[in-house]
């Protein structure tokens, strides 16, 4: 995995668990987990549609464990 994906990826999950981006029952709030995300790493992207190619697909493979 890049460099670049494995930030995306740590960004994601360091968001996941931060209780400002969990909804009242405990479920993640994707919306907020997104924005985190984003701030954390467009800067890395040459893209915006990257950034979301890569970050729809660690989410997908995060949901799906």
């Amino acid at each position: 995995m890049s460099v670049v994906l494995n930030k995306l990826k740590q960004s994601i999950n360091t968001a996941m668990v931060s209780s400002e981006n969990l909804n009242e029952d405990g479920s993640v709030n994707w919306s907020f987990v997104d924005a985190d995300a984003y701030h954390d790493c467009i800067k890395l992207y040459a893209s915006v549609e990257g950034f979301y190619k890569d970050f729809d697909r660690i989410v997908t493979e995060i949901r799906n464990n």
